[in-house]
């Protein structure tokens, strides 16, 4: 996969709250290939750290407790076949924010 830029709207919203002083959570959802990409992370880690007002990281592990509202609506679930991140791999991106 390819790195990503950090969406404009939240380096704004970032940025702002930096600037009014106000901490911030950073909370990152997990999910094996599609949000796991170290160029990614080291992004986000080092927009994170730029602000100076990040109080918390939180790395939220993928999970598949919520298949069954795409299925009883009706909608393809795209993330049908993905597994749960091990504790390894939440550790080691933790690790990295």
């Amino acid at each position: 996969s390819r790195a990503r830029e950090v969406p404009r709207f939240t380096t704004r919203r970032g940025r702002r709250l930096a600037a009014l002083r106000r901490s911030v959570w950073l909370r990152y959802v997990l999910v094996p290939g599609l949000t796991d990409d170290l160029g990614d992370i080291a992004k986000i880690a080092g927009f994170a750290a730029s602000l100076g007002n990040v109080e918390r990281v939180d790395v939220l592990p993928f999970h598949q407790m919520g298949r069954f509202k795409w299925k009883s609506l009706g909608l393809e679930y795209k993330l049908d076949d993905v597994q749960p991140p091990s504790a390894e791999a939440v550790e080691r991106i933790a690790s990295r924010l």
